[in-house]
């Protein structure tokens, strides 16, 4: 597990939860503006870009 302590679960719970509801959120507002092709390319970096921040978070909080 990447965190053992309870704050830190917390913050990311929290975080993840965030995360998929703007993610969503976007994604469906997108999804109605560009065609399928593109969109399912969209999903797809946005989703690295989010796990990317993921990782950010928790390298700075590790420290």
């Amino acid at each position: 597990m990447l965190c053992r302590d309870r704050k830190c679960r917390a913050v990311l719970t929290a975080f993840g939860k965030l995360l998929t509801a703007f993610r969503r959120k976007t994604i469906n507002c997108i999804s109605e503006l560009i065609s399928v092709q593109r969109y399912d390319k969209f999903k797809l970096i946005l989703h690295r870009l989010s796990f990317n921040l993921l990782w950010l978070i928790l390298a700075k909080y590790n420290k």
